[in-house]
């Protein structure tokens, strides 16, 4: 079994770098305003509504980068030899599980980013209705990670391949007795 986890750097670093960018294009009006207010030696109760502001800009920043780390850090992808799970536990336990035989593609999305932290998305697509795809994100080494998918999808269509011929190959009477479930007539 091949255990990955979502890389915590490559998720959050640029998400806090635009958040924090925000914060700063709406603090430094503020900021520049506070600064003549108190330089034209007015006294207002501006200072008090200045810190409320700041407050509510430092929550709209890191409010969200600590959901998303507590997301991130009790996420895990298992590999198991004839399935790909998807686990997360925050207060409940959620699995999202696709047999390798349902796995019809893969999809690799690497943005600007991610291409630069050596991070990437995939994405396991079923084709199926009834199994929805997998999206493993912030995936270290998307590409190495790619291809061993395809080994074990394809390791897993010989496997069945060889099921299928070697159950026949039992007399009739003992594949007929499996099939009855024993029960002889």
């Amino acid at each position: 079994m091949l255990v990955l986890r979502p890389s915590i750097v490559h998720a959050l670093l640029p998400a806090t770098i635009v958040r924090l960018v925000g914060a700063v294009i709406v603090l430094l009006p503020l900021a520049g305003l506070a600064w003549i207010v108190s330089f034209l030696g007015l006294n207002l109760a501006f200072s008090q509504w200045l810190e409320l502001v700041i407050f509510a800009a430092a929550l709209m920043v890191f409010v969200p980068l600590i959901k998303r780390l507590v997301i991130l850090v009790r996420t895990k992808y298992l590999f198991f030899n004839d399935r790909v799970v998807q686990e997360r536990s925050i207060i409940s336990v959620e699995r999202h599980s696709v047999p390798y035989s349902q796995i019809t593609n893969v999809k690799t999305r690497v943005n600007l980013w991610s291409r630069l932290c050596g991070a990437g998305e995939l994405t396991l697509v079923t084709g199926q209705d009834q199994i929805p795809n997998l999206v493993l994100e912030y995936i270290s080494n998307p590409h190495a990670v790619e291809h061993r998918i395809y080994e074990l999808v394809h390791s897993s269509e010989s496997q069945t391949k060889q099921e299928v011929v070697t159950s026949p190959s039992d007399s009739s009477e003992t594949f007929k007795s499996k099939v009855r479930g024993g029960v002889q007539s």
